[in-house]
């Protein structure tokens, strides 16, 4: 099982780093009409706009579109792995219902909406930063000097991955959650 996921893992991060790198051949602004074409899709049609004025502005916003389109396989990927670990826990364990309290589960679904909040809050900032490139204000001088370099913007958008990453594996795990407990109930009842 362990080798299984392993490769997956190393196809998973191949498939996601080797066209990150063929990108750094990319041109900083939309030279070709292609390029234009697809600079505005992803600024007008999916409303990612970080690092438009900045000075590798086609670059960043490919490479953001990229990260945020990748990350959802990744949930998708990790959602699998903790499903699959469930399904084999569920099969060697005997049935023991786990005694909760209802103060305990308020407090485990008001950790996962924050959490899932704080993530989507910072996505959605970062998504619609123009200036993240420049100015000193809000961004800080680490961001500002990580967005003038390719190989920055590739590590600046891996860290804001990651925020996407965990909110939408929150919410498969929740609606997965959601699905099982309404199975549960609808079993007892019949």
């Amino acid at each position: 099982m362990v080798i299984k996921i392993r490769h997956k893992l190393i196809v998973l991060l191949t498939a996601m780093l080797v066209p990150v790198s063929m990108m750094m051949f990319l041109p900083s602004q939309p030279e070709v009409r292609w390029q234009a074409d697809v600079f505005q899709f992803i600024t007008e049609k999916l409303k990612i706009r970080t690092g438009m004025s900045g000075p590798l502005a086609f670059y960043t916003v490919l490479v953001t579109a990229y990260f945020s389109i990748f990350s959802t396989i990744w949930a998708v990927f990790l959602f699998w792995l903790i499903w699959q670990e469930d399904q084999e826990s569920t099969i060697q364990t005997t049935s023991q219902t786990a005694q909760f309290k209802l103060w305990d589960g308020m407090l485990v679904v008001v950790c996962i909406i924050g959490f899932i909040w704080f993530s989507f809050s910072m996505m959605q900032w970062h998504f619609a930063k123009q200036d993240m490139t420049i100015g000193l204000g809000r961004n800080g001088y680490l961001f500002q000097s990580l967005y003038q370099y390719k190989l920055g913007v590739v590590f600046a958008e891996l860290f804001f991955m990651f925020f996407l990453v965990f909110s939408q594996l929150a919410i498969f795990m929740l609606a997965y959650a959601s699905y099982y407990f309404l199975k549960e109930k609808f079993k007892r009842i019949e």
